[in-house]
């Protein structure tokens, strides 16, 4: 009996050691909320960029800093976190763009119009297709992957390249890199296919502050010109992309009535020229069409503020 007894009570004894073994891993590495993303992915508070836009009109370059909110924001029953510009290359005055981005199983979605739209899938392997919402309501885009292979960044991480290439009468292709997006469209706005002459580019990548990709094509992380450079901080457009009004505010800006606000379309047309009264001020942008529009503020027939956005409807 006692033999009996000694057996059960190290059996008792395996048993609760099991189990006391078993719920320290969940309690010392709790399962993470869904939207609390993987190192490689592209929706994260910890990474930022730069982007630069040609005004081929001016001859002016701009460039602008991005990237996402420190928190993430629940809209409906999901987590989202909200994309964040500033048009300085140094100073933390970073502004809100008004826009929405989760990932989630390598897909990145961004809220458009109220709805959830799939932007990036980096699941996707040679031959798959997929159509994505473009800037235009009721316009879609069809790419299809012709070529996947991968890249080693300076940290000896690996990430997926995919080329896609546009289905249809407009054969333009596309470059995304796992975590990193793509190297063309504007800030994740999905162009339509046929508009591949953009001007904009993606020049650096960075985790944590520190440079993990610069684009091949791309000799600086910054370009600006010279006029621009001077006053781009007392500058800002929002929001961007527009719907039916895009404000600029002029902050500390000397002698602003002698100043007029010039939009620009693809085509080089001038679309409307208006003098500045305040150092805000409101444009009615209901009458143009979806799609990139230059802007400038010129002083004595001189630029000194060139910027683009996007109109939505």
């Amino acid at each position: 009996m006692k033999t009996i007894g000694l057996f059960l009570a190290v059996v008792l004894c395996f048993e609760v050691y099991a189990q006391d073994n078993t719920k320290q891993p969940n309690q010392a590495n709790p399962e993470p909320p869904s939207y609390i993303q993987k190192k490689a992915s592209l929706v994260r508070p910890d990474i930022s960029w730069t982007y630069t836009w040609y005004n081929g009109f001016t001859n002016i370059y701009v460039s602008n800093r991005y990237k996402f909110s420190h928190d993430s924001i629940k809209l409906g029953d999901k987590h989202y976190f909200e994309l964040l510009s500033s048009k300085s290359k140094d100073s933390n005055d970073f502004n809100s763009d008004n826009r929405f981005f989760r990932e989630k199983d390598n897909a990145v979605y961004e809220v458009i119009d109220g709805e959830e739209s799939l932007i990036f899938d980096f699941n996707l392997e040679v031959g798959d297709s997929i159509v994505l919402q473009t800037w235009e309501p009721n316009v879609y885009s069809k790419l299809r992957v012709t070529e996947t292979d991968s890249m080693t960044l300076p940290n000896g991480e690996k990430r997926k390249v995919m080329q896609l290439q546009c289905e249809g009468s407009h054969p333009e292709s596309k470059t995304w890199i796992e975590g990193i997006g793509t190297l063309m469209d504007p800030i994740f706005t999905i162009l339509p296919c046929g508009i591949a002459d953009i001007n904009v580019w993606l020049n650096c990548f960075y985790e944590n502050d520190t440079l993990i990709y610069q684009n091949p094509f791309r000799s600086n992380c910054w370009e600006t010109s010279g006029t621009e450079e001077l006053n781009q901080n007392g500058i800002k457009l929002f929001p961007n992309p527009a719907y039916d009004a895009l404000t600029i505010q002029l902050k500390g800006i000397p002698e602003i009535r002698e100043m007029s606000i010039i939009v620009i379309n693809t085509d080089g047309r001038v679309l409307s020229r208006n003098k500045l009264i305040s150092e805000v001020s409101t444009l009615d942008t209901t009458q143009l069409l979806p799609g990139i529009y230059y802007i400038t503020v010129n002083k004595n027939n001189q630029i000194v503020f060139s910027s683009t956005f996007v109109k939505i409807e």
